[in-house]
């Protein structure tokens, strides 16, 4: 049975740092009455190296054979994660929902949506440094990194489906560390500019009550009037979450940038170390200006989750005998990708710690197909106006597109604030909150922003007798 989170503390507490310590001890008497368990390293992990033997074992034919068995294995440990493994670390659980969710949906893409010794090629230097082409390797001791590196990537770094078309990756080297070169300097500023972006928004968010999760109250008094209007809150509420979520992309990659290029590089890395792996997370925005929606969610927002997605819908289209390119296709590959990123956003709110509400995540993503069919018959109804005058196609679509999200956003805003995932400290050092901003809505002068335990030594059963909990 699902644990179920706890209600969120009533009367409201004086400031977000009482209520996570309100949180902290619920947390414990679920943890004494075995209610839940903390994530347990390297237990809740196994799925994770069920799916790196696989990939290691997967030439030899008899593995192929136990695929189904092997899915299902991952499966079961995956959702007994979803249903019972939390930590009041409002990251981590956020990360445990995300993380048991997609080893099903990874693993289901290496074992059954594609061919893995076919479909799967990794980008490595020759002797003469240019780009190669490489499948699993023969070696088993060689194959042992190939088959990590490939369960454990998301954006595809290393990887052929990292770019669009093979014929995106220049050749040769030496031409393109010319034109991608990336200094110190400018990843780190990079990196401190999401660092700036998030210590505004954590210290806008903590001076509103309904980002602690408490998601009735009225707009705080030190907004001006007009804010008070629910169609403005909600406004407002919900670009201060898409800010939210964009800057928190924006850090971790970032973050990574600078540690595979600068601290690590190419000599250690490999391809992986080289600049021009690292394009923005974030694609163009005139792909919202020419497409509308379908561009918002298909080209400018982050792909890191495509090809899971993408390979499970050619997986369905196969099945139904439909012709890829035509309109029924298109539609079953859109409904296919939009299932599937509601149950992963879902997922991730479920195992937070706070009053969470998951069906909100699956309403906001499974009305975004809704979004771009309306959005068609509107572009369809112009006509040609639409086709060939670039400002009305480009007005259109934004104005369109913004409405949509205008009336959709709330729900996952709401899920969001509800689940606490914004109480989290994602920075230690906060430079606004040190200086003593904050202070009048009972935030603490404070550099460092850190707190509590992130670790433990915990007894697990007959698996592992000790393990580090989170």
């Amino acid at each position: 049975m699902a644990f179920q989170s706890p209600s969120r503390p009533v009367p409201i507490p004086a400031s977000d740092a009482q209520l996570i310590s309100i949180y902290e001890v619920q947390y414990q008497n679920a943890l004494k009455a075995n209610k839940i368990t903390p994530l347990i390293i390297p237990y809740h992990f196994l799925n994770f190296f069920i799916l790196i033997a696989y990939i290691i074992l997967s030439p030899y034919k008899i593995t192929r054979k136990f695929r189904f068995p092997i899915l299902a294995i991952i499966v079961w440990h995956s959702t007994s994660m979803l249903l019972s493994t939390r930590t009041l670390n409002h990251s981590y659980g956020s990360i445990i929902g995300l993380y048991s969710i997609w080893c099903i949906y990874w693993s289901a893409t290496i074992m059954i949506f594609n061919d893995i010794n076919r479909d799967f090629k990794r980008i490595v230097y020759s002797p003469d440094q240019t780009l190669v082409w490489q499948p699993m390797p023969i070696s088993l001791k060689d194959r042992i990194p190939w088959a990590v590196d490939l369960a454990s990537t998301l954006r595809g770094i290393n990887w052929s489906f990292h770019f669009g078309h093979p014929s995106n990756i220049p050749n040769p080297l030496s031409k393109l560390r010319q034109t991608h070169t990336a200094t110190f300097g400018g990843c780190l500023l990079r990196f401190l500019l999401s660092c700036a972006c998030i210590d505004i928004l954590k210290l806008i968010m903590m001076t509103d009550r309904y980002f602690w999760g408490y998601t009735r109250v009225a707009a705080p008094s030190h907004l001006p009037s007009f804010f008070h209007h629910p169609a403005i809150l909600s406004a407002y509420r919900s670009i201060i979450t898409t800010a939210g979520i964009k800057a928190a992309l924006h850090y971790q990659s970032d973050l990574d940038t600078l540690i595979s290029t600068q601290l690590l590089g190419p000599g250690i890395l490999g391809p992986a170390g080289e600049a021009w792996m690292h394009p923005s997370i974030f694609g163009p925005f005139s792909a919202v200006l020419n497409e509308g929606l379908s561009g918002f969610w298909g080209k400018y927002w982050h792909q890191i989750f495509r090809v899971a997605f993408t390979s499970a819908g050619r997986w369905v289209v196969l099945r139904l005998g439909l012709k890829f390119g035509t309109r029924e296709a298109k539609v079953v590959m859109m409904l296919v990708v939009f299932s599937m990123s509601s149950m992963l956003h879902a997922s991730s709110t479920l195992t937070l710690w706070g009053e969470t509400r998951p069906w909100l995540d699956v309403r906001f993503f499974l009305l975004q197909p809704v979004g771009i069919w309306l959005q068609s018959l509107v572009q369809g109804a112009l006509g040609r106006s639409y086709r060939e005058r670039r400002r009305m196609r480009w007005t259109v679509n934004l104005v369109t597109s913004l409405l949509w999200l205008w009336a959709t956003m709330p729900y996952l805003a709401e899920g969001l604030a509800a689940g606490g995932v914004w109480l989290f400290e994602p920075i230690p050092v906060s430079p606004l909150r040190g200086l003593g901003f904050g202070t009048d809505f009972g935030m603490p002068k404070q550099w460092w922003c850190w707190r509590g335990q992130w670790f433990s030594r915990h007894e697990y059963g007959w698996w592992w007798k000790r393990g580090i909990a989170m």
